[in-house]
């Protein structure tokens, strides 16, 4: 049976580039996260490639902990995500930031 996820995914958007001139995102699913499940970071052309890749990202993640017997978790309200938890990464590194966003991305597993 098909089970539709919609969760609320974190965009962390680098100010540099690569050499193709693709951008580096950094994709945090803090739900998916915080119940064990994995995560990702990755880059992308276009505002289009980069929400593919957070949905297939998603997709895998979701299929990898129902497969290790994870419990999907309910998807947090947008302001309950603690955005400075999640990017912690970038107080640890010397890393610029272009922009940050949260959008809902939905898959079927």
């Amino acid at each position: 049976m098909i089970k539709i996820y919609t969760y609320p995914v974190i965009f962390a958007v680098e100010d540099n580039e690569t050499d193709e001139g693709d951008l580096h995102v950094y994709i945090r699913i803090p739900d998916l996260m915080d119940a064990g499940f994995s995560f990702a970071s990755s880059t992308g052309h276009t505002e289009e490639d980069i929400l593919a890749i957070a949905k297939d990202c998603m997709n895998m993640s979701i299929k990898d902990g129902l497969r290790r017997d994870l419990q999907a978790p309910l998807a947090s309200k947008l302001g309950n995500i603690d955005l400075k938890r999640h990017l912690s990464r970038y107080d640890e590194e010397d890393i610029d930031l272009k922009s940050i966003a949260i959008e809902w991305i939905k898959t079927e597993v």
